[in-house]
């Protein structure tokens, strides 16, 4: 399950950026063998557009 806020800047020298942090959590893991749980994850990321 995730979380995640968008930010774009529509004006100014940063102009045409957007600006992303999703935050995820796992809501069920049943693993069986040698892979690892995992607690939580961060994903951030720019994009520009022109």
């Amino acid at each position: 399950m995730g979380v995640g806020l968008n930010f774009l800047i529509p004006g100014g020298p940063l102009k045409g950026n957007r600006f992303a942090v999703e935050g995820l959590f796992p809501v069920y893991q049943h693993v069986d063998g040698p892979q690892l749980e995992q607690d939580w994850m961060v994903t951030a990321g720019w994009q520009y557009a022109f």
